[in-house]
């Protein structure tokens, strides 16, 4: 693993990010790529449209690809599959797989050995399949070559520490043209594939005390002053040739492992952004095996000029433990069928994990193999299951129901494009992007013609697809407006920790823990600043919603204020505090008298009175 620095919020903070490829530096370092392994069977059948595999026990699988002979050719019909599962035997009913609408580019797609394919489909553990490939009808003929893919994401080596390669979303590496590694003895957080990766506080090269936003990533710059939102560079994005061009195996399945070494060309240019990377699973993290993807350097563009937003198409009853090796069964199956590496630039889980796609820099305007024909100058973002609600403009081929997209999810699409966004200062929430068609035989869209794109958009926009499916699509609206900002409204709910409400004021000796709310999601939430008489007095990460302060003696009004990751900010409305140092006092004694009641050997019933004074109020007498 090497690690490299990346200075974020356009100062002095510090993070890490890990990436695969050199040995490491002062980090554990992981114990090598997750293995997967793919293995295929052969369709047959002597009738030109209908071919078939009979039910069979086979290695164990989780995921299922089905491919042909031919980039181009397209299978006009349905493809099913009934998979056993590996822990109670019971068989799937009949499953409909989905058209394939995430393809590369022609200088991609026609190089010799791709092969067309259905949209893979998550299974889970399973040991068992059968698989019918029926035309659309009699005489329709279904495409050469048809064969089943049972793609095993493999598993993390157990036994000794799993680097996770969590870390914000840029390389930070010297900006030559051969990408040397600057080193730091920083170390990133692990995580395994037992859990969803948790994001830690990350390092900071000063001692002033500072917070650090758990679903973002952000480093705070203090506490008492908002986070900065000035343009934030790193020395550079590229990865290095030893990364590009990874040591292998001579087994190794890497289409071109005994590529000449050679830079791009032309060389991207390093980016700035005015807003600080997000927090990701790197390549690393999830277990990427860099000797299967193609080697070298990606395609690069001049900008990412739009964002495409996808789903996967595939179950929604998925553990986010489960999101590595779903990656992992993508990357597999997009790589079986000869393209050069996973198709996405990104993909993100119900959870709002973030996971690094296409190998290149993710700081970098790489192309992908997502939106045909638009992939240069932009970026495909992969939601992780199925979205659709075929009340109109969806496909009733979907075998899986469609879900709600969650709002974790939502808000870390959001970030990304509030992060991307920032490098060519146009508002995520109304920009638009002009692109230029770059295939043909795309059905809507002319080849060299010029269109344009909000620049958060669905894949449909791009494409003749439902996808990303009604839910996510009429959801888009909502990402746009998270990654514009600001903050929706923040409310005080109340103060706990030494604060106690009486009437509509809290009443303290001195300390009080404040609460609040906002319907926002962490994710685009840089930080929340508590005010006291107008005076930032506690900072906290965008994941926080309460805060412990102190106040002197007297009245205070108290609030707390949202900063969003592009830099705007929403205040809420105020509370008063009262800080009452000074004790009750009694002007005169108390009195007790005898009352009418029932007198026993233990127990006379008397009337206590008393009178009582504070300066600020009474809570109550005891």
């Amino acid at each position: 693993m090497a690690l490299g620095a990346v200075v974020a919020g356009g100062g002095v903070a510090v993070a890490t990010v890990a990436m695969a490829g050199s040995p490491g530096h002062g980090a554990a370092a992981a114990q090598g790529p997750v293995k997967t392994h793919v293995h295929s069977l052969s369709l047959t059948g002597a009738g030109a449209s209908l071919k078939t595999l009979g039910a069979r026990s086979t290695a164990p699988f989780s995921m299922v690809g089905v491919t042909w002979n031919g980039a181009h050719a397209k299978l006009r019909g349905t493809v099913e599959v009934r998979t056993r599962s590996a822990a109670d035997g019971h068989w799937t009913p009949w499953l409909k797989m989905q058209q394939p609408d995430d393809i590369p580019d022609p200088a991609e797609l026609s190089r010799p050995g791709v092969r067309g394919g259905m949209s893979p489909m998550w299974s889970g553990p399973s040991n068992g399949i059968q698989v019918r490939a029926t035309g659309a009808g009699k005489a329709t003929a279904l495409p050469g070559g048809l064969r089943v893919d049972l793609v095993d994401p493999g598993k993390p080596a157990t036994g000794g520490t799993q680097d996770s390669g969590m870390g914000l979303a840029a390389y930070a590496l010297d900006a030559t043209a051969t990408g040397t590694v600057t080193p730091t003895d920083s170390v990133a957080p692990t995580a395994t594939d037992s859990a969803s990766p948790t994001v830690t506080d990350s390092p900071t090269a000063t001692d002033t005390p500072t917070a650090t936003d758990s679903a973002s990533g952000t480093p705070s710059t203090g506490t008492s002053a908002s986070p900065s939102a000035s343009p934030t560079s790193w020395p550079g994005q590229l990865p290095t040739m030893d990364q590009a061009y990874p040591s292998c195996p001579a087994s190794s399945a890497s289409p071109s492992t005994s590529a000449s070494p050679t830079p791009p060309d032309p060389m991207p240019a390093a980016t700035t952004s005015t807003v600080a990377p997000p927090t990701v699973v790197t390549r690393a993290g999830w277990g990427a095996d860099e000797c299967a993807r193609e080697a070298g350097y990606p395609s690069y563009g001049s900008a990412v000029k739009a964002m495409f937003v996808h789903h996967t198409d595939t179950t929604n009853s998925y553990s986010c433990a489960d999101s590595p090796a779903i990656v992992r069964g993508i990357y597999a199956e997009h790589l079986n069928q000869g393209w050069r590496d996973v198709g996405y630039n990104f993909l993100v889980d119900k959870c709002g994990t973030i996971f690094e796609g296409r190998f290149g820099g993710m700081a970098l305007p790489i192309v992908g193999a997502q939106t045909y024909g638009f992939n240069t100058n932009s970026m495909g973002v992969a939601a992780i299951g199925t979205y659709t609600d075929l009340s109109g403009g969806d496909s009733t081929a979907s075998t899986f129901p469609g879900a709600t997209p969650s709002q974790a999810m939502l808000g870390s699409i959001a970030r990304i494009a509030a992060w991307k966004f920032g490098m060519t200062g146009v508002s995520p929430g109304t920009g638009t992007a002009t692109l230029t068609e770059g295939a043909s035989g795309s059905y809507g869209f002319t080849l060299g013609n010029s269109y344009t794109f909000n620049v958060i958009s669905g894949h449909r926009n791009g494409f003749a697809t439902d996808c990303p499916g009604n839910q996510l699509y009429n959801a888009l609206s909502t990402i746009r407006s998270y990654a514009a900002g600001p903050v929706g409204a923040v409310s005080v709910t109340g103060m706990s920790g030494g604060g106690a409400k009486s009437g509509t004021s809290y009443y303290t000796k001195g300390a009080a823990t404040v609460s609040w709310t906002t319907a926002t999601p962490s994710a685009v939430i840089s930080g929340f600043d508590v005010l006291v008489d107008g005076k930032a007095v506690a900072h906290t990460s965008g994941s926080a919603r309460s805060a412990s302060i102190s106040v002197a003696a007297g009245s205070h009004t108290v609030q707390v204020r949202a900063t969003h990751v592009r830099g705007s900010t929403t205040l809420s409305g105020s509370v008063t505090l009262v800080g009452d140092t000074a004790a009750p006092t009694f002007p005169t004694a108390p009195a007790v008298r005898t009352r009418t009641g029932s007198v026993s050997s233990t127990a006379v019933p008397v009337t206590v009175t008393w009178k009582a004074a504070d300066n600020a109020a009474l809570a109550k007498g005891a």
